[in-house]
């Protein structure tokens, strides 16, 4: 296995369902250097930033963004559809998220 069998996609759909908890999904499946080596990455490329592990990343402004342009097959349904479809043009606009 290599570092680039964990997309950038893949990551960034995990850690953005997962949240922190991403890591223990793909420690399922794959060695835990593996992982950190795809989150390192994700780090360097500016989607993902970390406290004091890089085992429990988050999503920066930049990766939501790129999330929702490049990883989103279509936008959200449901009650919160709305406020979510706001959400996403703001982040693809460049604004501030309130």
């Amino acid at each position: 296995m290599k570092r680039s069998d964990i997309d950038t996609a893949t990551v960034l759909t995990a850690v953005h369902g997962y949240g922190v908890e991403a890591f223990d999904h793909f420690a399922m499946l794959y060695p835990h250097k593996l992982i950190e080596a795809a989150y390192e990455r994700e780090v360097s490329a500016g989607w993902l930033e970390y406290g004091t592990t890089v085992r429990r990343p988050w999503l920066t402004l930049d990766g939501e963004r790129y999330f929702y342009e490049h990883c989103v097959e279509r936008p959200p349904v449901g009650a919160f559809a709305t406020e979510e479809r706001r959400r996403i043009q703001q982040l693809r606009e460049g604004a501030r998220v309130t």
